[in-house]
């Protein structure tokens, strides 16, 4: 009929995991719908729930049950042929990332020329993939880490801590503040290092946690984690954990970025806040490529992405304005370009030698939070929690093959 903005455009149908897309994701879609003559995609909101929306701050619990329940019905539907064509923000659910949920994209990164390191963050790509297969593509950059004033030493610019190193640093240079203790509980603060090294403990579809790794987390967290989940402190501003990519804050520049405390000492890790994925069984995988492209290409990273954008002139430029920004706000020259060169160079140094990609995997995070509280509490020894944990999680790897 008139006026109907599908007609003899292919459509495709885009869905998000458990929240409502994001602003960035949704502008993404309508630009892209806005611009293109051949393709049109709409929002497909079957996998959303309102209620896992109020439960992500209030009951985390059972948002990661929720979670798990949706990741699992989107798995068979995909496998069926029955689920959407592009998946955003899928990169957490380890249920999706395989072939028969979702297309490999790193081949069409490679031949979009997205692995030029001159002009993208490219090792971003490289370590978001598995075994160099890419199911989730980074739409922008976060950088996981703790943000300091204060170099640990000379030696290790920002690196890593092993938990020995990580409690002398505390406790010499902010007299025993560690900024992952606010608003965490033991479980969240066990969760959050577990997950920044789980290679340590799954491989190949195998789950092991009778190891060193493992107990000296256990050891770690019983002796310096505590139940700070209410705690309105943030801390000193000197020192805090963040999962973005900050400028700077009230207190300056932040020149040293570490990664959190681990077994091996491992330094900074990415992550993103919006990926997006295409389905093994999507309609018109050829154009679904084209949005992949599109939300990479300089424009659009540019006006959604900015700081966080992969490409790197777009993340300059962008510091460039939020220093104009933030002398504005200020109402002096507080701030200067020579400081965002500063920060830009560290950001990218940082980038290139992240040690990894941070990632959350929903199921998995689901059984250690309901069965590590019973050691946490003295209810259970953790010999006795071990296998109850390694049964369950191998249940969860085996039924996905």
């Amino acid at each position: 009929c008139e006026g109907n903005p599908y007609q003899g455009r292919t459509l495709l149908t885009a869905a998000s995991i458990g929240q409502y897309c994001t602003y960035e994701e949704a502008e993404l879609v309508y630009r892209f719908n806005r611009d293109q003559e051949d393709i049109y995609i709409i929002i497909d909101d079957s996998y959303v729930s309102s209620e896992l929306t109020e439960q992500f701050s209030s009951d985390y619990m059972s948002y990661i049950s929720g979670i798990s329940e949706i990741t699992s019905q989107l798995a068979i539907d995909l496998i069926s042929g029955e689920g959407p064509d592009i998946i955003f923000d899928g990169y957490n659910y380890a249920e999706l990332n395989n072939t028969d949920c979702l297309i490999d994209i790193m081949p069409y990164i490679e031949d979009g020329g997205f692995m030029d390191s001159s002009t993208y963050y490219s090792n971003v790509f490289s370590l978001a993939s598995n075994n160099n297969q890419l199911f989730q593509v980074p739409l922008n950059i976060n950088i996981v880490g703790l943000y300091s004033a204060f170099t640990a030493s000379s030696e290790m610019p920002n690196a890593g801590f092993t938990f020995d190193e990580y409690e002398l640093y505390i406790d010499d240079a902010y007299n025993g503040y560690d900024p992952l203790n606010v608003r965490r509980n033991q479980v969240d603060y066990f969760t959050l290092c577990f997950n920044a090294m789980d290679d340590l403990f799954i491989n190949d579809g195998v789950i092991d946690l009778d190891n060193d790794a493992f107990y000296a987390l256990v050891d770690y967290c019983s002796r310096n984690a505590f139940d700070l989940k209410n705690s309105e402190d943030v801390g000193s501003g000197e020192m805090f954990y963040y999962d973005r990519t900050l400028f700077t804050n009230d207190y300056g520049l932040l020149n040293y970025i570490y990664g959190i405390p681990s077994y091996d000492g491992r330094g900074v890790q990415l992550s993103c806040t919006n990926s997006v994925g295409v389905s093994a069984s999507c309609s018109n995988p050829d154009m679904a490529i084209e949005f992949i492209y599109y939300s990479l290409s300089t424009s659009t990273q540019t006006d959604l992405f900015g700081l966080n954008s992969v490409i790197r002139d777009v993340a300059q430029n962008a510091s460039y304005d939020y220093v104009d920004e933030l002398n504005r706000i200020n109402g002096d020259m507080q701030y200067t370009y020579e400081n965002a060169d500063m920060q830009m160079d560290i950001f990218a140094e940082v980038i290139q030698n992240a040690s990894g990609f941070y990632s959350s995997d929903s199921d998995v995070t689901s059984i250690i939070y309901e069965e590590m509280p019973a050691y946490f509490c003295g209810d259970k020894t953790i010999e006795e929690v071990i296998p109850i944990i390694e049964d369950r999680i191998q249940t969860v790897l085996g039924e996905r093959g």
